[in-house]
């Protein structure tokens, strides 16, 4: 029998392909990740089945769509009955660790069952006034007068009272603190991240050094708000026009993508380009925080018989034409296009060479490729298909001919995202909401056109070889190879209901009322052809 391997899984958090191995000003983003392509299988060609975090993980960890998912669980946790990789590893004699600064990676969302050992280090809003040493000192004194306060009173209706005006206070700290010290507020943050990853290092070093493990890193240094040092800002050339930009973008960032996602109906150029550089800042950042991973594995002698997967979850929308104007990446809720679902994907051994594959692959194929490197048996899990492991495509050329992809919504999902319950923004919205916001998208992609179904009468059909970031819809000019995009997109939705694998875990009754559910789904789609 074969020797188990470590397995690493890096997810760079919101990593778009395109800027991966990019360059600014004949800066490189991410030398150290082309290093790695020395001894790296690269897939140029890797698309996320979704386009935000918690359906994109479920599927690297399970296998399964969101829309298979979400019809077992709820819209937005994996629940208990779904095995992950960690899990059926774990019961196959590995170490599982965890670390991760995404807050969708946790218990809540049920995405670290099976995880040994758990290193939270989440991601906030406005990560440098929660970590700006000023304005901390003034939090925690705020709540060091609560403790003292409150050992002596033990009166509800005095705590309540008290708890409306210490949200009072700390409003009127952060206001005074974007106003007064906003640049001070961006270029000076206490830098985390490196301090839990050595913590995070110092977990994997107590431990044996013969078990094999399995490491889960969530990176979001590519998430906004982008933050990396002064020292990275400054090597971007971002200048005092920049600085006022981010300002204005980032303490309102949640607002103002709903208005220039959903009214306006062109992102300002200065503004796209201000976020590109802040962008590219983070994607550096993000570069040599990953050679700070791989010097803690080299240090625990991890990076002998070890597969180290790095890739991200979706990509970004950054606010440029190739972006249709939009900007986020769940946010404005009517995009599935190329710069949110094209992401970096390598798979590093030291006993590799390089090797760069063309053809598509996708996310989903991750939780396959993990098992199969790990031995697990296919006939023990019904959910893993040796097949569908990259490296098994990779050997037979079998990469998948079509993929399937989604972007599901529900009510409290688009409430949530658009403001329409919570803010004065809400109401403006709801005039503007169309058929595309509020339904859900399905996309089927091949190496050379891409179909886009928007639920509501509305296609798109794209040569995505000739028009890679899909601005010239040819619906009307390619009647005949839409059609066979359609019938992949009917064939596939019987798929899903019939999964074999749905069966060994969920009951006769519960399967029927999935087939039954992602059929009226489907029921939506409408063709125009």
């Amino acid at each position: 029998m074969k020797s188990k391997p470590h397995i690493i899984l890096i997810v760079l958090d919101t990593l778009r392909a395109d800027k991966t191995f990019g360059s600014f000003s004949n800066k490189k983003l991410t030398p150290f990740m082309e290093k790695l392509l020395e001894k790296s299988f690269y897939f140029t060609n890797c698309i996320s089945n979704t386009v935000w975090t918690f359906p994109s993980h479920c599927t690297m960890f399970t296998g399964l769509y969101h829309s298979q998912i979400k019809e077992i669980n709820t819209f937005s946790s994996l629940g208990y009955k779904i095995p992950t990789v960690t899990q059926i590893l774990k019961e196959n004699g590995y170490n599982t660790l965890c670390y991760t600064e995404n807050s969708y990676i946790s218990k809540i969302f049920q995405l670290t069952k099976g995880f040994d050992e758990i290193v939270n280090n989440y991601k906030k809003g406005f990560i440098w006034l929660y970590r700006n040493i000023r304005l901390k000192f003034l939090l925690e004194s705020v709540n060091n007068f609560e403790k003292k306060v409150f050992r002596y009173i033990h009166s509800k209706k005095v705590f309540s009272i008290w708890k409306n005006i210490k949200r009072k206070i700390e409003a009127l700290i952060f206001t005074i603190s974007i106003r007064l010290f906003w640049k001070y507020n961006i270029y000076n943050f206490e830098n985390i991240s490196f301090q839990e990853i050595k913590k995070f290092g110092n977990i994997i070093q107590n431990l044996t050094k013969k078990e094999q493990k399995f490491i889960f890193f969530n990176i979001m240094a590519p998430h906004e708000p982008y933050n990396p040092p002064k020292e990275i800002l400054e090597l971007f050339e971002i200048n005092e026009e920049d600085l006022k930009i981010y300002r204005d973008l980032s303490f309102h960032a949640h607002e103002f993508k709903v208005y220039m996602n959903q009214i306006s109906k062109k992102f300002n150029f200065r503004y796209a380009n201000t976020l590109n550089k802040f962008y590219d800042a983070s994607i550096y950042y993000t570069d040599v925080i990953l050679k700070y991973i791989f010097r803690i594995l080299r240090q625990n002698e991890l990076l002998k018989n070890s597969y180290i997967i790095i890739t991200s979850d979706h990509g970004e929308l950054l606010g440029g034409k190739e972006d249709h104007y939009l900007w986020g990446h769940s946010m404005p809720l009517k995009s599935v296009h190329k710069s949110l679902i094209h992401v970096p994907l390598l798979i590093y051994h030291e006993a590799f060479g390089k090797q760069c594959i063309e053809h598509q692959v996708q996310l989903k194929d991750i939780f396959h490729t993990i098992l199969d490197l790990a031995h697990v048996s296919e006939e023990k899990y019904n959910l893993f298909t040796q097949k569908n492991s990259l490296l098994t495509q990779i050997s037979q050329k079998s990469t998948p001919k079509y993929i399937y992809g989604e972007f599901l919504k529900n009510e409290k999902y688009i409430n949530d995202i658009l403001l329409i319950t919570s803010h004065k923004l809400g109401t403006l919205i709801e005039e503007h909401l169309d058929s595309k916001m509020k339904n859900d998208i399905w996309f089927i992609r091949s190496n050379q056109y891409k179909y886009i179904n928007y639920g509501n009468d509305y296609e798109e059909f794209f040569d995505i070889v000739e028009d890679p970031y899909e601005m010239n819809n040819i619906i009307k000019d390619k009647t005949n190879e839409c059609k066979r995009f359609q019938e992949f997109l009917q064939f596939h939705q019987k798929e899903m209901r019939e999964a074999p694998a749905i069966k060994s875990f969920i009951t006769k009754d519960e399967k029927d009322k999935i087939g039954e559910a992602i059929s009226s789904k489907f029921k939506n789609i409408k063709f125009k052809i």
